[in-house]
């Protein structure tokens, strides 16, 4: 066997100010753990709508966009993808809109 069949593949996570190495199987358990979390906490809802502020969209459209729009669609999102994409375009479109530092004529 070559030594890559052997080599386990590790991750670091930052958890509590420390450091700690993980594997794949460990990797998948924690998403397992957070996606029931997240079906628990939609159930609690049910079906009222989630009032989030501009930071929290601000920071799920960032992480959904780095996700990518065919990955998103596997996961279990508290909006619809596009909901994240237009947040996305949104965020940027406000990044580069220069509006407020404006000046009117020459100075």
């Amino acid at each position: 066997m070559s030594g890559l069949a052997n080599r386990r593949c590790w991750f670091v996570v930052h958890c509590h100010e420390r450091l700690l190495p993980i594997n794949d199987r460990i990797i998948e358990r924690i998403i397992a753990y957070l996606q029931d979390q997240d079906r628990i906490l939609k159930k609690r809802l049910g079906g009222r709508r989630l009032r989030l502020t501009d930071a929290e969209r601000s920071r799920l459209a960032r992480k959904a966009h780095a996700l990518g729009y065919k990955r998103l669609h596997t996961l279990e999102t508290l909006v619809t993808p596009d909901t994240l994409m237009r947040w996305y375009r949104q965020l940027i479109a406000r990044k580069w809109d220069s509006r407020d530092r404006r000046r009117s004529g020459r100075r």
